[in-house]
């Protein structure tokens, strides 16, 4: 788990990655081990759109088990399958949709137990809920709604000490190899986690100063439906309030039903801790664990309570998320279209400016390792490290000193790159904007004479 890509900005990076969990990279690798380095992108793809579709089984599972009527519950998936923030959690390969994928199943089991009192059942739900943490911090979410529902609906004749002994065991077995892997560094695992954890701390207070409380209060919504923060429309323009109906008419649904449906109560829950969750971390892949919930909870209001108004409304509901989602998909698909040939484009170009065996720090989003990997270039690859981590300038400048080339872009370029590249670099070429999600790209070659003059906007952190 040590990479040179950022070593020299994380300390210890070149031996240990701790600034995030390992359960993802771990299972990634097992894939990748078994396929050619060509093809790594494709595998990567494949076992994202493959744990798409496991969410979506585990959802379904769920709703069977809340509900004897699924029929119109199944109307949720089809809401959370077309739903942004799901679609592009999916599609890209990241940690989000295996650490929701054992959040799922931990919830599944979990509801078995409550049914059967099975000491297995509880011991397999504490243990795939110790693999969601393993996979992502926000798993803790799985072991979190199981403990409140415990206290908040308890059932009579359990054997208390033993089930906590069996819960609390079982989630630390999952947890035994990183607590080990933590064990050989951990002052490296503290540097990088505080690091992370200001990265986090620094977006969230920028959030609220620029943008003020009720704009935060409304960000989980944005993050659910707007991807990567950019705005595209759907039915009702923006329908930043759609996410919030949803929720709204789901917990509503609750607490019409009162203690008829208390299993349900555990999706009313999650969905709530998934809205808190992407309070104090907005960050837009994270609110695939507020959007999950909220179409699980609607699809059990629609076909489950008994009073006939209740399932009305969740059904009218899910209607309009679902014509609302359709339509953002849509325009999603237009925008993304040809994407394949304009990336592969990019990457030839950015191929015919930087020399052979050149070695390249990647600071702009998207940027052309994959294309690069697919064509076996020979370049020495460094990535950036994200704005708000506190970097060394001695070892970030050591560090950049082995750079001959950084491909950058405003959105990705913190401020002791963007100072190194003041100091030290000379624009080779500039890149215009390609498509949705594609910044203008700067190719700046570093140990060159500077181009005079370099001026530093300070509002936007970019050169002119």
């Amino acid at each position: 788990m040590g990479t040179a890509v950022l070593a020299g900005f994380l300390p210890g990076m070149d031996r240990y990655t701790y600034w995030q969990p390992p359960g993802y990279f771990f299972c990634l690798s097992l894939i990748l081990w078994l396929v050619a380095p060509a093809h790594h992108f494709l595998a990567d793809r494949l076992f994202s759109w493959f744990l798409g579709v496991v969410v979506l089984v585990l959802g379904a599972a769920t709703l069977k088990r809340l509900t004897a009527n699924s029929g119109w519950a199944i109307l949720g998936l089809v809401v959370l399958g077309t739903q942004v923030t799901f679609i592009q959690a999916a599609n890209v390969g990241r940690m989000e949709m295996l650490s929701l994928a054992c959040v799922l199943a931990a919830l599944n089991a979990y509801l078995a137990y409550r049914q059967k009192s099975s000491l297995y059942l509880l011991a397999g739900s504490s243990f795939l809920a110790g693999l969601a943490m393993v996979c992502h911090t926000v798993g803790i979410l799985a072991a979190s709604l199981m403990v409140v529902h415990e206290l908040a609906l308890p059932q009579a004749g359990r054997r208390r000490a033993k089930e906590v002994l069996i819960f609390l065991g079982c989630i630390l077995a999952a947890l035994l190899p990183w607590i080990i892997y933590i064990a050989q560094a951990p002052d490296v695992f503290a540097a990088q986690m505080l690091a992370q954890s200001a990265r986090k701390s620094s977006y969230l207070s920028t959030l609220l100063t620029s943008r003020g409380y009720m704009a935060w209060l409304r960000s989980p919504c944005e993050l659910a439906i707007w991807p990567l923060g950019h705005r595209i429309g759907g039915v009702g323009g923006d329908s930043v309030w759609v996410p919030g109906l949803m929720l709204g008419v789901g917990v509503a649904a609750l607490l019409a039903e009162g203690r008829r449906r208390v299993e349900a109560s555990l999706l009313g829950t999650w969905a709530l801790a998934g809205y808190a969750v992407n309070l104090f971390l907005p960050e837009f892949w994270y609110a695939v664990h507020f959007a999950t919930p909220c179409c699980l909870l609607l699809g059990w209001a629609a076909a489950a309570p008994a009073k006939r108004w209740v399932r009305t409304l969740a059904l009218t509901t899910l209607v309009f998320a679902a014509i609302s989602n359709f339509g953002r998909a849509k325009l999603l698909w237009q925008i993304n279209q040809d994407g394949s040939r304009r990336y592969n484009l990019y990457c030839s170009t950015l191929e015919r400016i930087i020399p052979p065996n050149s070695s390249v720090l990647l600071a702009t989003i998207p940027d052309p390792y994959f294309g690069w990997l697919g064509e076996k270039k020979s370049y020495q690859i460094h990535e950036f490290v994200p704005e708000g981590i506190p970097v060394d300038n001695a070892q970030a400048e050591e560090a950049l000193g082995k750079i001959d080339y950084v491909v950058g872009s405003a959105c990705c370029r913190p401020d002791y790159l963007a100072n190194y590249l003041l100091a030290h670099g000379r624009t080779e070429a500039n890149l215009g904007e390609r498509s949705f999600l594609s910044p203008p790209v700067v190719i700046w070659s570093l140990h060159a004479q500077p181009n005079p003059p370099l001026q530093r906007d300070e509002g936007k952190g970019v050169t002119k």
